[in-house]
């Protein structure tokens, strides 16, 4: 425990009453000895109070080890007897300041991706801080550069010194990983494509697929990202677009047989067409609907509300929109045998 040495002169005065005001200041948990120094008069008595302080009163001429362990402002009260019958009064306004530093929070060992702009905080709201390098500063700084940054929080009531701590932070810089898909790749049916997100990661993420290798096939259209994090959690983000290359080209069957035997059973268009609209129709030759759909993959079966129809001359409609925007329509006969 830190002590504090306080000499109170006290001399005699003649006549009435006198006070005397003395002020000073103090770290919290320090402790005061106090002495009363007679210059004049014969004492013969002491009353000593202390707000605050520990203990809270004493009868001594010289009271040591009165310790103040909350912060705060408390005034002291000596009153000295002589053995005239008179006395003296004296105050000491004792302020008590915390200065125990909490804690220094300007994070841990750093890795910064790319370019180094950190701004570090070291608490403790009024105290002095020295950081190193750097010297005497402010509260917070900016940072620039790599290296060890350390600060030093020094704590201060009045002359004392309160409290120090010193705290230490490396920072380092990693650079982002590498990442080049390259330029829009093309697909032709459906023969696939290798994407490498390159050496650099140490986890990659695709999108779409949620695959998480390196490399990975495609053998579709659309845009492919991916996102490559390296050892120090650094990221890259990259996509490329892979266009279908292949010319477009859609035919129908001119007859179809759907007598169950698995060949020729369903009425259904060929070829490499990717639509994102469609509608595909059947009618008889009086114009009546026999069916209807928007899938694809869906073939007519000689049907309509659940029968066989008879054999014939049907009509087909087909229209729709491809992938690149482009509308399409198709009309024609074609016969229908068991």
């Amino acid at each position: 425990m830190k002590r504090l040495l306080l000499l109170l002169l006290t001399g005699f005065l003649f006549g009435s009453a006198s006070a005397q005001v003395t002020k000073l200041t103090i770290c919290k948990g320090m402790s005061i000895n106090y002495f009363s120094i007679i210059t004049s008069g014969n004492a013969v008595a002491w009353n000593w109070t202390f707000p605050g302080g520990t203990p809270g009163s004493s009868t001594q001429q010289n009271p040591t080890n009165i310790t103040y362990p909350t912060a705060g402002t408390y005034r002291t009260v000596v009153v000295t007897k002589f053995n005239t019958g008179k006395d003296t009064t004296q105050y000491i306004d004792v302020e008590v300041i915390d200065g125990d530093i909490k804690s220094i929070p300007i994070g841990r060992d750093t890795t910064v991706c790319g370019s180094v702009n950190l701004l570090l905080d070291a608490g403790n709201p009024g105290a002095t801080y020295y950081w190193n390098p750097g010297g005497k500063g402010n509260r917070t700084r900016l940072i620039t550069s790599t290296g060890k940054i350390g600060v030093s929080v020094v704590t201060y009531a009045g002359q004392f010194q309160c409290d120090s701590q010193y705290r230490e932070i490396t920072i380092r810089q990693s650079a982002p990983p590498v990442v080049d898909l390259g330029a829009d790749r093309f697909v032709c049916n459906s023969n696939p494509i290798t994407l490498d997100a390159g050496p650099d990661g140490a986890t990659y993420a695709w999108n779409p697929g949620g695959e998480t290798s390196r490399t990975i096939q495609v053998a579709s259209s659309g845009i492919f990202s991916v996102t490559v994090t390296n050892a120090d959690g650094c990221k890259t983000f990259d996509q490329v677009e892979v266009k279908d290359s292949c010319p477009m080209y859609l035919w129908m069957p001119d007859a179809f047989s759907p007598n169950s035997d698995n060949l020729n059973d369903v009425f259904l268009w060929r070829g490499n067409m990717k639509f994102r609209t469609y509608e595909f129709a059947i009618y008889n030759r009086w114009g009546m609907k026999l069916f209807e759909t928007n899938d694809q993959l869906l073939g007519w079966d000689g049907q309509a509300s659940g029968k066989r129809v008879q054999d014939g001359v049907y009509v087909y409609r087909l229209s729709g929109v491809d992938t690149k925007g482009k509308r399409h329509s198709w009309k024609g006969t074609f016969t229908l045998t068991y």
